[in-house]
């Protein structure tokens, strides 16, 4: 990602920016800057997310053919566990 992508993370949520809205969200770390920003949702039959976390340069897709509540929760703990290992 270059540096003029970097310039635009912080406003690519809008007016809210540390919160979901649209399926999409930013997780801010205590000192304001963006710890990843996310975009997801579901249909009912499928799941699928997107973290990018600019500070790692790293993109997380992740698709599930279940679309329900386990399945998010499921794709969230997925994506901590592996940036964490």
């Amino acid at each position: 990602m270059g540096c003029v992508g970097r310039r635009r993370l912080p406003s690519w949520h809008g007016a809210q920016l540390d919160g979901v809205a649209l399926g999409r969200g930013v997780r801010l770390g205590s000192d304001g800057t963006p710890v990843f920003l996310t975009h997801g949702g579901s249909n009912g039959y499928w799941f699928a997310t997107i973290r990018v976390y600019p500070k790692q340069d790293t993109v997380i897709l992740m698709v599930t053919n279940f679309g329900n509540a386990t399945a998010e929760k499921s794709i969230s703990t997925l994506a901590t566990d592996s940036l964490n290992t």
